[in-house]
């Protein structure tokens, strides 16, 4: 609630050791949304919504800080950053400025962690491999008529996809095609992208060879 977020950032200011007589206001918000959404143990995290720190656009901003950070693997366990993948990725409202972020996310944090387990035929994997699986599960938008897809967004989307798709990640390569997979019924160009990793025939794993074909008929889980 808003009245959890001001308690969370005086304690983290009070905590000792803490440099708070050096950061400024917007640094010490920004700690403390970073402590609650990427440190916090499962059992302690409050139900994370759009009112935990503000405005969203504050936590869209927020967001973006921490996935631009080249570093950000190095302040959070594989696990903690696969849990706050998650709850974003269902709880917030993507801007443009989120889908360019995430670029440099996949580059610099999600392709050094990523681990060759697939999700679509059932191998185990901890939260960070389920949330790379589902991580572009809610991107069908050309399903929608009615609101067609904004280019931006939909050009960020394919460029990701393009760099998972040339990684040696079998995980990065799955995630890739189950994203273009959503929107291959309605979209040409994810499609064409899906022909192309299957031309290459580079796959990770073989198995991705099939998951390509289905994917590319829409034909994806």
């Amino acid at each position: 609630t808003l009245q959890e977020f001001p308690a969370a950032r005086e304690a983290a200011m009070h905590a000792p050791g803490h440099r708070f007589q050096t950061m400024s206001d917007e640094d010490l918000k920004y700690e403390s949304f970073f402590r609650h959404l990427y440190l916090a143990p499962p059992s302690k995290r409050l139900p994370f919504s759009v009112d935990y720190a503000g405005p969203e656009d504050e936590i869209q901003e927020m967001i973006i800080k921490s996935w631009s950070d080249p570093l950000l693997h190095q302040k959070a366990s594989r696990g903690q950053i696969g849990r706050a993948l998650w709850f974003i990725l269902y709880e917030v409202n993507w801007t443009v400025e989120m889908y360019q972020a995430a670029k440099i996310l996949f580059r610099e944090t999600i392709e050094r962690l990523a681990s060759d387990a697939l999700g679509h035929i059932g191998e185990p994997g901890d939260d960070f491999d389920s949330t790379l699986f589902m991580f572009w599960d809610s991107t069908g938008w050309y399903s929608d008529k009615s609101r067609p897809p904004d280019p931006e967004r939909v050009g960020a989307f394919v460029d990701i996809c393009r760099f998972c798709l040339n990684s040696e990640k079998a995980s990065m390569q799955e995630s890739a095609l189950h994203g273009l997979g959503h929107n291959a019924t309605y979209s040409k160009t994810m499609r064409e992208e899906i022909e192309q990793y299957l031309r290459r025939n580079r796959p990770a794993r073989k198995e991705l060879i099939a998951y390509a074909k289905n994917a590319r008929r829409g034909m994806i889980q």
